[in-house]
């Protein structure tokens, strides 16, 4: 019979020349460990890059929300001296009528006096006559200068900033007025007032100048139309109008 092996002889090494199981493990581990900080600081540069540009967006947004604050307060101001002039061309249209009745009043009064006279031609009656034909110049010259001063005051009323209070009637919880009146940009917030017919009723104040607006509700963030307006285009691009006179 065969003999067991001698108990606790060690096994037979490898030859010299044998490669050993561990020799390509290492340089991947190696490989792997590079690869892997690479891309953690590629991943950190990326982050630094995105906070860098979410920092600049930040202060852009800031500066421009402080520029359309400023434009804002400016034309408030503009309105208001708008308004004033508008005022005290009022009166001064109102003057020129008061004026141009009283010159009419002497004109009227002038004639009657020559009509009541014997017919017989004067010195007196002649600047009577010149003075007719001066009221009628300066009656004719304040009719121009009232007619004219309608017109601007028409034009100033018409550039002045009215308040136009919008109404919305649905179930919602946030609503916004976009439009054309700033380019489609921030819009307007709409406030809840009270419930009407088991339906939320909200409300804004818009302070528009006189023209023609495109607008639309944005409604929960769904944009769409008031069936109750008037409206153009169709489909997606359709859009309410709202006129301000």
């Amino acid at each position: 019979p065969a003999r067991p092996a001698p108990a606790g002889r060690a096994p037979a090494r490898p030859s010299k020349g044998g490669a050993s199981p561990l020799a390509g493990a290492a340089p991947s581990l190696i490989e792997k460990s590079e690869s892997e900080s690479e891309m953690a600081a590629s991943q950190r540069r990326l982050f630094e890059q995105m906070v860098t540009l979410r920092t600049r967006l930040n202060e852009r947004l800031a500066a421009s929300n402080k520029f359309a604050k400023f434009l804002e307060f400016t034309l408030q101001q503009r309105d208001v001296d708008l308004k004033h002039a508008n005022e005290r061309l009022v009166a001064a249209m109102l003057e020129i009528d008061s004026l141009r009745a009283i010159v009419q009043d002497a004109a009227e009064a002038v004639e009657k006096e020559q009509a009541g006279g014997l017919g017989e031609t004067s010195v007196t009656d002649t600047k009577s006559v010149n003075a007719v034909a001066r009221l009628e110049t300066v009656t004719r010259r304040l009719d121009l200068m009232s007619k004219a001063l309608k017109k601007d005051v028409e034009k100033i009323d018409a550039a002045c900033i009215k308040t136009v209070p919008i109404r919305w009637v649905g179930m919602a919880s946030d609503i916004r007025i976009m439009g054309s009146f700033d380019h489609w940009t921030k819009g307007v917030a709409m406030s809840p007032e009270h419930i009407e017919g088991g339906s939320n009723v909200f409300v804004a104040d818009m302070n528009l100048v006189a023209g023609t607006y495109e607008i639309k509700f944005v409604v929960d963030g769904i944009w769409q139309t008031a069936q109750e307006w008037p409206t153009t285009g169709d489909g997606l691009d359709a859009n309410n109008l709202l006129i301000v006179e």
